[in-house]
């Protein structure tokens, strides 16, 4: 079970992988609006498919600057309290 976030253990680094997550998942909503709403790529204006595509690249460009092995630590599991087995 991964352990409940707080304040002290969810500390400024990861904010650039959350933003770029949270950024991703917007782009992908309104592509889906777009392609449900049946909505012209190219237009005059622009289109939700134009949004789509500014929400993935701001989201792409946070998880580039974003440092991952803060997350990675946050994700690995804890040392185990229970002792190992001895093999015979």
């Amino acid at each position: 079970m991964l352990p409940i976030p707080t304040p002290e253990v969810l500390s400024i680094p990861p904010v650039l992988p959350v933003v770029s997550l949270a950024f991703i998942f917007a782009a992908g909503l309104v592509a889906l609006f777009a392609w449900w709403a049946k909505r012209p790529r190219a237009a005059g204006g622009v289109t939700p498919w134009d949004v789509a595509a500014a929400l993935m690249l701001v989201g792409c460009a946070a998880a580039i600057l974003g440092e991952i092995e803060h997350l990675i630590e946050f994700f690995r599991p804890q040392e185990s309290k229970i002792e190992p087995k001895p093999t015979r």
